[in-house]
């Protein structure tokens, strides 16, 4: 069992509590189900009362007005046999960025942190995992930017209190009796009513403006300041919950990339939202005349968090959206019924969105599960109202809105479209999600049979890899009428923090075709040049091929592709496939070849000459014909090694050629390759 401890900290701080919010409707972490929630607390009766308990209450609460001290022993003691995990997120500085004199919270802080870890280290407990959530804000100093290596200038007493709490952790690191990592976060915006700190205008901004009241800011819209969302910053700290010490730097500090926004900035994205949801009018902000004397960065970021999948907000958007859904309508939307979601597909990409799905249900959702194989469904039943459907008639009969995350174009067009298909049962207004990559013309298809029955249809293609899903940052691409996207938003958002409402019906899958295209080619292009140097005698050191592609934009694809071959990840036997770590980490064969396949059609349809698409989409078919269809994609270079990929001409046969080159790019027509569908430059 995995017991989830959170100390909550001092009863003046609004924040923790709000974190703990979000935390309770975690069911999993790192695909462990959460059995015990239990929150430490030295919040008065009255704290609990003002910010209420909501999805709270089915915690435990221990009221610790001092330190952890003994009881986390007694507790794990009291357990018997079943020995638990722990997971301890300790929030009591997760933002501060005041300047504190007060000497007497310094030494509180480094005694609550010492007390705490001493508690970890004396549970018993089988495993246990502590992170700490830290403030950029606190320990920024003067700098401009801040990343996993800056150093830390405290610019305030509790900026020392949370130094001295990081050198305490690495201390008991070294040691080998603690497995701890420091989460530092930027400025996480507070919940209306709550504003406190130097950055108390930009959660001002929106929690005054989406309520339809004009904020009181005391900084002028030029002010900036590198902020993130509540359900972003916890969905940072579960990640680095979840991380294997191998993957952590020596300093244990893993640094959330954030986004660096101006009071204006931010103002203009939630009126946006407010036009876009059909909201009330932005009520215009009362801007101060004050300049903010910059303490803390106003740019964060972190080469190991976007190395490791941890961004959660990409778009100044999704955190405007994440903060309206929490806290602005949440108070109306809890008290609705729930909304029945019937989820078809879970696979790779399907299994992890489904999950983050059952996370949300403390959001109004209830999930009604059907998949080929029914026992995966029963696998993936978490919460108490879930339910598995034996068929599609079932699926449809019991669900509000339906989502399918499926295989491939063949299964939608059978599952969506068939005679006795998931649109031909669609009551009129029901509304219908495919998060499936399949052509424009099914999408098209799609569109036009659900309207013809008076229903709302979504294309949603998701891309990224299964880890993005599961952290919540897949990109998701949404195209339809304006009616099914408002209605579709809010489960999109809950999906991914990274979701793009492209435009009307069928844009979401015209859009993929360029996100296809993009890395599809990205992930060729990082196998040709491990292939080149392999060729030249270089060695495949990181360091140098690292730092040449960097000035291309390709590093990160190329590290990635790098780290899977030196691993031997990639492998020639039919059937294979790659894993990182057991997280998948990449599209594979089939899926790329679906895809280039209908990126080559499209353009071939628009008579647009893409050159490097044919040969990367012929290149996927040779693959394919070696049964490579479930390889990942660096499988490409070994088929380069091998010649299987031929090295085919470019160049004009009658052009005059440096004697004793092979031909480069294009093959020849008489070499016959089976490339499918037919290529405008074999013709």
């Amino acid at each position: 069992p995995l017991w989830v401890v959170v100390d909550l900290g001092r009863a003046n701080q609004t924040l923790p509590l709000q974190l703990a919010h979000q935390l309770a409707q975690q069911e999993h972490i790192a695909n462990t189900r959460i059995d015990r929630l239990i929150l430490v607390h030295s919040y008065t009766e009255d704290d609990l009362e003002q910010h209420g308990h909501g999805t709270l209450e089915s915690a435990e609460w221990i009221s610790q007005p001092q330190f952890i001290h003994d009881w986390l022993k007694t507790l794990v003691e009291d357990a018997g046999d079943e020995v638990p995990e722990l997971g301890v997120f300790v929030l009591d500085s997760v933002s501060d960025s005041g300047m504190t004199l007060d000497s007497g919270l310094l030494m509180g802080s480094v005694d609550r942190i010492r007390e705490t870890v001493t508690a970890c280290t004396n549970s018993n407990a089988k495993a246990c995992k502590l992170v700490r959530g830290s403030s950029v804000a606190a320990i920024g100093g003067a700098c401009s930017k801040s990343t996993d290596a800056t150093p830390c200038v405290p610019n305030s007493v509790s900026g020392t209190a949370h130094l001295c709490a990081d050198l305490i952790l690495s201390e008991f690191n070294r040691a080998g009796v603690l497995d701890a990592r420091i989460a530092r976060l930027p400025e996480v915006l507070s919940p209306p009513g709550e504003y406190h700190g130097l950055y108390a205008d930009f959660s001002a901004t929106l929690g005054e403006g989406l309520s339809g009241r004009e904020a009181e800011l005391v900084h002028g819209f030029g002010t900036e300041a590198a902020v993130c969302s509540p359900a972003a910053a916890v969905q940072f700290l579960i990640g680095v919950m979840a991380l294997d010490s191998e993957q952590l730097n020596q300093s244990r500090v893993v640094t959330m990339p954030a986004l660096c926004t101006s009071l204006e900035q931010l103002h203009d994205a939630a009126t946006q939202l407010c036009n876009r949801l059909g909201l009330a009018q932005m009520t215009p902000a009362n801007t101060g005349s004050q300049t903010l004397s910059r303490i803390a960065p106003t740019h964060v970021d972190s080469n190991l968090a976007r190395k490791l999948d941890l961004v959660f907000e990409n778009e100044l958007g999704q955190i405007v959206y994440s903060y309206w859904d929490q806290f602005i309508r949440s108070d109306d939307y809890i008290e609705k019924p729930l909304t029945v979601i019937g989820w078809a597909g879970l696979g790779n990409m399907g299994a992890p969105l489904a999950t983050r799905l059952s996370n949300l249900g403390g959001g109004g959702y209830q999930r009604v599960l059907w998949n080929r194989t029914k026992s995966v469904a029963k696998s993936h039943c978490h919460a108490k109202t879930d339910v598995v459907a034996d068929d599609i008639a079932q699926l449809m009969d019991q669900s509000q809105v339906v989502l399918t995350c499926l295989s491939d174009e063949a299964a939608t067009d059978a599952l969506l479209l068939g005679s006795s298909g998931i649109i031909s049962l669609l009551k009129p207004g029901q509304l219908l999600i495919d998060l499936t990559h399949v052509s424009p013309a099914t999408s098209m298809r799609c569109h036009i049979s659900c309207a013809a029955r008076g229903a709302h249809f979504v294309d949603a293609p998701v891309c990224g890899n299964p880890a993005m899903a599961t952290n919540g940052n897949a990109p998701i691409l949404a195209g339809g009428s304006d009616q099914a996207l408002a209605a579709a938003a809010p489960i999109l958002f809950g999906l991914s923090s990274n979701v793009h409402l492209i435009g009307g019906p069928g844009t979401g899958t015209a859009a993929n075709l360029v996100a296809t295209l993009v890395e599809t080619t990205n992930k060729f292009v990082s196998c040709e040049v491990l292939h080149l140097a392999n060729a030249l005698g270089l060695p495949r050191e990181q360091d140098w091929l690292l730092a040449v592609a960097g000035s291309s934009g390709i590093t990160e694809g190329l590290e990635r592709t790098l780290s899977e071959v030196s691993l031997g990840e990639t492998s020639l036997s039919p059937g294979s496939h790659f894993q990182h770590g057991n997280i998948n980490t990449g599209r594979r064969v089939k899926s790329a070849s679906d895809g280039m396949h209908f990126v080559v059609a499209a353009a071939d349809g628009l008579d647009t000459v893409i050159p490097i698409a044919e040969v990367v989409s012929g290149c996927l078919d040779l693959a394919m014909d070696r049964g490579l269809d479930r390889a990942g994609l660096s499988v490409l270079y070994h088929l380069m090694q091998d010649g299987t990929i031929p090295t085919p001409e470019l160049t004009n046969p009658t052009s005059n050629k440096p004697p004793g080159l092979k031909p480069t790019l294009f093959p020849s027509p008489a070499q016959n390759l089976p490339m499918s569908p037919p290529h405008r430059w074999q013709r």
